[in-house]
């Protein structure tokens, strides 16, 4: 696990292969999108950690969809949610990350 990254240096949480750690954005974090929240709503989150690239079914390597610093949308569902410290984390398969929001310059 020593290719891994972490923008949070304290940070124990490692990702296993096929998995990104993330923080979920506050719903005011942003003005430029208006997501009416259901419980299965997509989320948006700030990548904290990446986990290495999987092998899917096929046979082809999945790498990862994003990078540590990277704010994301993700499923509403299909994730692993955890605490560690007191602070809310969400495990979130490489193939539940719907998009990664840029911005403009």
């Amino acid at each position: 696990m020593k290719n891994r990254k972490s923008v949070e240096p304290n940070s124990v949480i490692s990702p296993s292969n096929g998995y990104v750690l993330v923080k979920a954005l506050s719903n005011d974090h942003s003005s430029t999108f208006l997501v009416v929240e259901t419980e299965k709503s997509p989320r948006f989150a700030t990548c904290i950690a990446v986990g290495g690239p999987t092998i899917h079914t096929s046979g082809d390597e999945y790498l990862p969809p994003c990078k540590v610093g990277d704010e994301i949308v993700h499923s509403g569902f299909g994730y692993e949610s955890i605490k560690h410290k007191g602070v809310d984390y969400k495990l979130v398969p490489f193939d539940k990350v719907l998009a990664v929001v840029e911005t403009e310059k």
